[in-house]
Order: C-alpha cells, then sequence, then structure tokens
C-alpha cells in the first residue's frame, strides 16, 4: 500500500486526508477514506498524531465483494468513549429506577 497523507479543516475542525493505494486481487485500488464513518475529525494534534502512528505498511480494510470500497480504520478514537459513557449513564439510570420502584412496593 502506498499513501500520501495531510491534514484538511472543516469549519474548524481538521480531519486526516490519507489518499492510498492498495491492490486485491491483482488490481490497484485508490481511496481516500479513514474511518470506517466519514466525516470525522478532530483536534489538529490529534489527527496528525494519528496519522504520524499509522504502522507501514497500513493495513487496508476492504469489501471483498466491492474491494472499492475500504478504509484504513475502524472508528474514530473517541466514538469508543461516547458510546461507552453512554452505556454507561445508561446503565446508572436503569438501576435508579429498579431502586425507586423497589422503594415504591415497600411503601405499599
Amino acid at each position: 500500500m502506498s499513501a500520501a497523507s495531510r491534514l484538511e479543516s472543516y469549519a474548524g475542525r481538521r480531519a486526516a486526508y490519507v489518499k492510498y493505494t492498495y491492490t486485491v486481487d491483482g488490481k490497484s485500488y485508490t481511496n481516500d477514506q479513514v474511518y470506517s464513518i466519514r466525516g470525522t475529525g478532530g483536534l489538529a494534534d490529534k489527527v496528525r498524531r494519528l496519522v504520524n502512528d499509522l504502522p507501514d505498511p497500513v493495513p487496508v480494510f476492504h469489501d471483498p465483494k466491492n474491494p472499492e470500497a475500504s478504509y484504513l480504520l475502524l472508528n474514530p478514537t473517541g466514538t469508543g468513549w461516547i458510546a461507552g459513557t453512554l452505556g454507561v449513564i445508561a446503565g446508572l439510570l436503569g438501576l435508579l429506577m429498579f431502586l425507586a420502584g423497589l422503594a415504591g412496593k415497600a411503601t405499599r
């Protein structure tokens, strides 16, 4: 895989732009999708570090049925933290509702 990279700015946020070429079954493809989710970005230092820390060679994930559809990283780094935080909040709310239901039954 060969790659060229730079930072681009969209509405004050930075996004990694990495154009890469990869080969599947002897045919070359070119793409610029970094994450499985398009349009993600962040602070310039984080994005620069992400691009600089990509391994060499960079593994390319592609759809075997449609090799033109590819990406380099599954999720933006912040996505896991957001999902985890929301899960913890939902769990705590569920626990509070359960305890409130028990307290209501005890007073009847």
